[in-house]
C-alpha cells in the first residue's frame, strides 16, 4: 500500500492483530490519516508567540487561559505544559537531582524515567514489584530504608507509575507517595 508519491505505507497494523490494550489505543481511521497526510504539516503556535515568547502567554488560541485552568483544576500555583511525559521528567529531574543524588524508580518504571535520572547525574534504585507485579507501599520504604544505608540520606525523588506498561497493573499511589512524604521524598506521579 502506498500513502504518497513512492512512499510505502507500514503494515505493521495491517498485518498482525496487536492485543496489547496499552498499544492498541488511539488508531486513526483512514479519513483521519488522509487528513493528516493532506494536512501533516500543521500550524505552529509559536507563530503567535509574542514576549516573553513562552506559551503560558499566548492568548489565541488561549493556551494562557488552558495553563490557569488546568492549574485550578490541579489545586496548584502553576502547570507548564512540555511536549510530552520524556520532557516532563527530564524538567523535575534536572530540578530535583544533582550529580550522586540517589532517585527511586520501580522495576516496572518506563524507560524515559531511568534517562531523566541518569541524564541529571542521579543514581536510580529500584523499588521491587511483588509476585503479582505489584509495587507496594511496603517495598517502597523498605528500599527507601536500604537507600538511607547506602547513601547516608533518603533519595532526593521517586518516580512512581499509577499504571506500569508492562503490565497494565494500577499501584498504590497513594500509599506509596504516603511513604514517601514520611520521608520527605517528593515523588513524580506518572
Amino acid at each position: 500500500m502506498r500513502c504518497g508519491q513512492g512512499i510505502e505505507a507500514r503494515q505493521v497494523d495491517e498485518l498482525f492483530i496487536n492485543i496489547d490494550p496499552i498499544q492498541a489505543g488511539g488508531r486513526l481511521t483512514a479519513d483521519a490519516m488522509k487528513a493528516v497526510v493532506a494536512y501533516g504539516d500543521g500550524y505552529s503556535v509559536c507563530d503567535n508567540c509574542r514576549k516573553p515568547n513562552r506559551l503560558d502567554y499566548i492568548s489565541k488560541p488561549p493556551i494562557a487561559e488552558f495553563h490557569k485552568d488546568v492549574a485550578k483544576w490541579l489545586n496548584m500555583d502553576a502547570v507548564r505544559t512540555v511536549p510530552g511525559a520524556r520532557r516532563g521528567f527530564q524538567a523535575v529531574a534536572h530540578t530535583y537531582v544533582k550529580k550522586g543524588d540517589p532517585v527511586l524508580l520501580t522495576s516496572l518504571s518506563h524507560y524515559t524515567e531511568f534517562l531523566a535520572v541518569e541524564e541529571s547525574g542521579g543514581v536510580a534504585r529500584e523499588i521491587p514489584a511483588n509476585d503479582q507485579k505489584l509495587v507496594t507501599p511496603d517495598a517502597a520504604a523498605e528500599k527507601i530504608e536500604a537507600v538511607k544505608r547506602e547513601f547516608g540520606r533518603a533519595p532526593v525523588l521517586a518516580f512512581i507509575d499509577h499504571v506500569d506498561y508492562q503490565f497494565g497493573n494500577l499501584h498504590d499511589v497513594f500509599g506509596i507517595a504516603k511513604v514517601c512524604h514520611q520521608y520527605d521524598v517528593p515523588i513524580v506521579y506518572n
